[in-house]
């Protein structure tokens, strides 16, 4: 797996490279979000001892989780909203169901909006390349509950990802974890960061 540095924060469009390396950021975070999971799940509350460790807190003590709001200035309007962290990764570590699903997806989803939006911004998009149109409709989608919005004569453009080519016919359909495996997501991100920069990631070792 390539190591990808974080770029500095700036103003500018974003580049090529920019856009790669974006992509394969998200790539290790949504493969480290499946690791976070399952220790969120766990009874001995693993992710809370760290966050314990960090805090320089003993193992059996707790900390306020505190959400901030306002200004900086001192006032009603700077209350703290305050939660247990000891609460909090308890009752976490007990959600089942469809939840998950949801859950796993938000890396995905997030990923769509923000590498095509940086796409969009950096003036490199081009109608005529079947992935870039992919990255625009799995945008889309997100926008419409994660599922797939084609309305008219859409997808007017050929919009391809590997063997997932998008056609009216996968309307209303969701995307993420349907139609989008996690394997093809992450194969998106790869395909995303070799189209601005060629050759920046290698084909991974499969079983």
């Amino acid at each position: 797996m390539t190591d990808v540095p974080a770029a500095p924060q700036t103003d500018a469009p974003p580049s090529a490279t920019d856009i790669a390396e974006r992509a394969q950021q998200w790539k290790v975070l949504f493969l480290s979000q499946q690791l976070s999971l399952m220790a969120m799940m766990l009874p001995g509350l693993p992710v809370l001892t760290a966050a314990l460790d960090m805090a320089g807190t003993p193992r059996d003590g707790d900390f306020p989780m505190d959400l901030m709001h306002g200004t900086d200035e001192p006032g009603p309007e700077r209350e703290r909203y305050s939660f247990s962290a000891r609460e909090v990764a308890t009752v976490a570590s007990k959600i089942r169901g469809p939840i998950l699903n949801d859950l796993m997806a938000m890396p995905m989803l997030a990923a769509a909006v923000r590498v095509h939006d940086m796409i969009r911004l950096s003036g490199l998009d081009d109608p005529d390349v079947p992935l870039l149109q992919f990255a625009r409709h799995y945008r889309n989608a997100t926008a419409h509950g994660d599922r797939w919005h084609f309305t008219g004569d859409q997808p007017k453009r050929p919009a391809r990802c590997r063997d997932l080519t998008l056609t009216a016919d996968l309307h209303g359909q969701r995307a993420s974890f349907h139609t989008i495996s996690p394997r093809l997501h992450v194969e998106f991100l790869d395909d995303i960061a070799n189209h601005f920069v060629p050759g920046l990631v290698p084909e991974p070792p499969r079983s």
